[in-house]
């Protein structure tokens, strides 16, 4: 009897190892089984995983409209890195310079046409308004790319905007790789600034017609904005009535002022004063009226000369008188101090503010 319940307790015994055997082997099957899926399935998507805004390229300072530089109180600083078109006083950017000056204090600073690496003379317009520094870096014979290793004298400020005009010494295929090596350079001199190309008005016939569709098209690949001055001339009608008759590649006195008061414009987003003021009289403002005489007559009234060569100013044209409200003030002249050191025939470098490279790029063959 002793020994059927020696076996009975063994029985028990090994019946309690093997539940107990059972329930830890369950545990761990379980506990293994959870580990295995949790190491892998993949974590939920974080919320800052996905893409955001954020992550998108920084807008570039061509996000910032000239229009809303114009439109504040803040002094506004811009640099034109042009040809022959805008550097005479009665050219273009001078009338831009008068246009701007109706409501703000305007000074425009010209190269001296000797020593193309100093600005001999400005012009102030207006008294009151807003602070606008325009320097014209224009030049007879400038080909696309003669800013590029200039742009340490050619704006002595950082400028808000720039204003590339070039094409009329330039060919079509190579005009595009030209403005590329200056905005290059001046993107790395001037990361903030603004930068606008000109669509140049027709010339006689509109001959240059390839070379303008050539700064189109490389201004559409590269992000440039473009101001479209040619469509302008172009949508009256009568492009030809705005060109020099001595010179097919150059504007008459007319079609200087109508340029210019298109760049206001297009610059600043909205009519010229001028325009404005003419809008009231019912009298049309200078450049937008049918002309009533023949090219040859107006250029003989506004114009004397070869325009790109001009060293001395033009004839005035007309223009309205503006309202007794209105203070404006014509430009004064002030020319720098005579240099002392003579130039060298080496070419200058952006860096460079002595006078340097004094002999006038001519265009490629």
């Amino acid at each position: 009897m002793h020994r059927f319940r020696g076996t009975d307790v063994g029985w028990g015994v090994l019946a309690i190892v093997i539940n107990v055997a059972l329930v830890v082997g369950v545990v761990l099957l379980l506990s293994g089984r959870d580990a295995s899926e949790v190491a892998e399935k993949p974590p939920p998507p974080s919320p800052t995983a996905s893409p955001t805004p954020s992550a998108s390229p920084s807008a570039s300072p061509s996000a910032t409209t000239t229009e809303a530089l114009f439109a504040r109180e803040a002094p506004t600083t811009v640099a034109v890195l042009g040809d022959q078109t805008g550097d005479g006083q009665g050219e273009w950017v001078g009338i831009l310079g008068e246009l701007l000056g109706r409501d703000r204090r305007v000074t425009v600073h010209r190269l001296d046409p000797a020593d193309p690496t100093v600005y001999a003379q400005k012009q102030a317009y207006g008294s009151t308004g807003p602070v606008v520094t325009i320097y014209n870096g224009s030049r007879p014979g400038a080909l696309a790319d003669y800013g590029a290793r200039r742009l340490g004298f050619l704006s002595p400020k950082a400028p808000d905007v720039v204003v590339l005009n070039y094409g009329r010494n330039d060919d079509a295929d190579k005009v595009a790789a030209r403005l590329t090596t200056t905005t290059k350079a001046l993107r790395k001199a001037w990361p903030r600034a603004v930068v606008t190309v000109t669509l140049q008005p027709p010339t006689a016939d509109d001959a240059a017609k390839d070379v303008r569709d050539a700064v189109a098209a490389w201004a559409g690949t590269s992000g440039v904005r473009t101001l479209d001055v040619a469509k302008v001339f172009l949508d009256t009608g009568e492009p030809n009535s705005y060109v020099s008759s001595r010179d097919g590649l150059v504007m008459s006195g007319r079609g200087d002022r109508f340029w210019g008061q298109t760049a206001y414009r297009l610059l600043v987003g909205s009519e010229p004063p001028e325009a404005a003021e003419a809008a009231t009289t019912g009298t049309p403002a200078e450049g937008e009226a049918t002309p009533t005489s023949t090219p040859e007559e107006t250029e003989a009234a506004t114009s004397a000369g070869s325009r790109p060569r001009r060293t001395s100013a033009p004839q005035p044209t007309a223009t309205p008188t503006p309202s007794p409200s209105r203070s404006v003030r014509g430009p004064t002249i002030v020319p720098f101090p005579t240099l002392t050191t003579a130039p060298t025939p080496s070419d200058s470098t952006p860096g460079e503010t002595g006078p340097a490279d004094t002999t006038p790029e001519q265009p490629a063959p």
